[in-house]
């Protein structure tokens, strides 16, 4: 039996036409009656967020479509046949970006149309997850960032989780933005990954009581978005997570996913 946020998270490739121009993560949510792809902006824009140049530094190229795998219906079974454009037919972007924020939150949300949203195919959407559970949020709490590094894949679209724990005060901002950082060894591939905590027996609740329960517990957390000292894999392995509220901001109120550069 596969674990359901095992099922949430999905490889995605963003590309240049038919020329994949690098792997990430990404996953499903629902808000309303649509159901959206969250990933990270720098995934979706292929652009450094931090100067808006783009992150192909070979050709300069910018996707314009995101190839993706999901899951059929009768679990185990996915299609690898999938896209979603990124641009539409006069040059701007389908996604949508912080409407405060811009580029400075990374991540980017894209509505997925109806077409593909039949029978054969099932989203498994992060907020439909039994993912809600009150755990501890606190300094040195476990989390799991659930992706795919340097496009490692159980079986082509099954996710690792790695491990890691909340290297700051969650509700407190960085650098005045709404993100908490994590110590965790991730790797290239899982911008965008979901990620939660988790617990099994014993969970130490955010209210500062302990629950004891056979059950699984999972609170969804937000979205992983790299790690500092990227271009040193000896650097502080410490990575950056945006608070999940964040995703529902970009849906109301986002706007047009566009670019600046610095």
């Amino acid at each position: 039996m596969l674990d359901p946020i095992s099922v949430a998270s999905i490889p995605l490739f963003p590309r240049f036409n038919d020329v994949d121009l690098s792997s990430a993560t990404g996953f499903f949510y629902k808000s309303g009656d649509n159901v959206f792809l969250v990933s990270n902006w720098h995934v979706m824009s292929g652009r450094n967020p931090n100067d808006g140049q783009s992150l192909d530094t070979k050709n300069g190229s910018i996707p314009n479509r995101v190839a993706l795998f999901a899951h059929k219906t009768t679990i185990g079974h996915f299609r690898r046949d999938l896209w979603l454009s990124l641009i539409d037919d006069n040059g701007r972007s389908l996604w949508r970006q912080h409407r405060d924020h811009g580029q400075n939150v990374d991540i980017a949300v894209l509505r997925v149309p109806e077409i593909g949203q039949g029978s054969e195919i099932k989203f498994y959407c992060v907020n439909e997850q039994d993912s809600e559970a009150p755990l501890s949020t606190r300094v040195g709490a476990d989390v799991f960032i659930v992706g795919f590094p340097k496009g490692l894949a159980l079986q082509e679209i099954l996710p690792i989780w790695k491990r890691g724990t909340i290297a700051t005060e969650f509700s407190f901002p960085v650098g005045g933005l709404p993100i908490f950082l994590v110590d965790s060894a991730t790797r290239e591939g899982m911008s965008g990954a979901p990620v939660y905590a988790r617990s099994v027996g014993i969970a130490l609740m955010d209210n500062g009581g302990v629950e004891v329960s056979p059950s699984v517990k999972t609170r969804f957390l937000g979205v992983y978005s790299g790690r500092y000292g990227a271009d040193d894999e000896f650097s502080a392995q410490v990575g950056r997570v945006w608070h999940k509220e964040l995703i529902e901001e970009i849906i109301v109120d986002g706007v047009e996913g566009r670019f600046d550069l610095r």
